[in-house]
C-alpha cells in the first residue's frame, strides 16, 4: 500500500518515504530487482470501502476480492517512479539487485518473489478505477510538498 507521508510514528516509515529520503540524500541504494507486487493506494482502498460501506453488497457479490493496484512493479519501478517525480539520477543512485542472489542469512525475512494481485473482480463490483504508480508518487509528493 502506497500513502502520503505518515503522520503519527508507527514503527517505520513508509518504503516511498524511505526513496525519497534516499534519493534526496544522494545515496546510492539497493532496490529488489526479482520481487513482484501490486501495490495500492490508500485513497483507492477508502473509496472502495466507503463504496461498499455506503452501497453494501448483495448476496450474489459477497465474497473475497483482491484489492491490489493495475500494476505489476518491482522495488527498483517504485524508486525509478520516485526518482522521475523528484527529479534524482536515477541510474547513479539506483541499484538494482536480485534478492534471490543474496545469502539466506541477509534475507531475514521470507517473501514469495510474486505477490502481485488481480483486483478485476473488485474493479468491476465497485466501478471505483485504479490509481496508477506514477500518479501514486505524483500524489505522495504533492501532498508532502
Amino acid at each position: 500500500m502506497l500513502a502520503r507521508d505518515r503522520v503519527h510514528t508507527v514503527g517505520k516509515g513508509s518504503f516511498l518515504q524511505f526513496c525519497a529520503e534516499r534519493l534526496s540524500a544522494g545515496a546510492a541504494t539497493d532496490f529488489f530487482s526479482d520481487e513482484v507486487r501490486s501495490v495500492v493506494w490508500v485513497g483507492d482502498i477508502v473509496s472502495i470501502l466507503a463504496s461498499l460501506a455506503r452501497d453494501g453488497v448483495s448476496p450474489q457479490s459477497a465474497g473475497v476480492y483482491n484489492m491490489g493496484g493495475p500494476e505489476r512493479v518491482t522495488r527498483v519501478e517504485v524508486a525509478e517512479a520516485v526518482a522521475a517525480q523528484g527529479g534524482y539520477d536515477a541510474p547513479q543512485l539506483i541499484r538494482p539487485v536480485a534478492r534471490s542472489s543474496l545469502p539466506p542469512a541477509a534475507r531475514a525475512v521470507a517473501s514469495p518473489p510474486d505477490i502481485s494481485m488481480d483486483s478485476t473482480k473488485l474493479r468491476s463490483l465497485t466501478g471505483h478505477p485504479a490509481t496508477r504508480l506514477a500518479e501514486m508518487v505524483a500524489g505522495a509528493a504533492g501532498a508532502a510538498g
